[in-house]
């Protein structure tokens, strides 16, 4: 099992079913066409015995957020101009797959890809565009869970659905942002 970008030659996308109609249409739609403009990456997850198979997917992009959106006491360490960041925009799991801990695992890829970029360009903030509450709180409660090693904590969660985010199990380095 593996994750990997989007090869629209070689990955079944319509052949994935996650039960809600807007993420499958889009991965089967739009998917490779934002991926060749430059405008997101498919990251899929595939089993090697069976390549064309997609498990689940995330879709990530570059994004900013505005100082104004940071927690009051993140907002001294930041110039006054917006915050890189890199925005989840989808993520699903395959309804074969559900209840496997696929959605977690891209989740955790997809955190993975925002501290690779902090280290490369410069990120500070992960945005989730949680489909609804459901997605808010999975992004959430996932994200924040205890780091494995100091330098693999969460840099930020921010959600479009305006669920504010716990800090209670957070990092603390970690840096929350709640759309107002």
């Amino acid at each position: 099992m593996r994750i990997t970008l989007l090869d629209t030659r070689q990955h079944d996308r319509n052949g994935f079913t996650c039960g809600e109609p807007t993420l499958d249409a889009y991965l089967g739609e739009q998917a490779g066409q934002h991926q060749r403009d430059g405008i997101t990456t498919t990251h899929v997850l595939i089993d090697d015995d069976h390549a064309a198979s997609i498990l689940g997917y995330c879709d990530l992009a570059a994004a900013q957020t505005n100082i104004g959106d940071l927690q009051p006491a993140d907002r001294k360490r930041f110039p006054a101009y917006p915050v890189p960041a890199m925005r989840i925009d989808r993520l699903a799991a395959s309804s074969e797959a559900r209840g496997k801990g696929y959605g977690r695992l891209l989740l955790g890829h997809a955190m993975n890809c925002g501290m690779q970029l902090r280290i490369q360009l410069g990120v500070k903030v992960v945005l989730v565009d949680a489909l609804n509450e459901q997605a808010a709180s999975f992004a959430a409660l996932t994200a924040s869970a205890k780091p494995q090693t100091a330098r693999s904590h969460c840099t930020c969660l921010w959600t479009r659905t305006d669920t504010a985010i716990s800090q209670e199990n957070a990092c603390p380095r970690c840096v929350c942002v709640a759309r107002s």
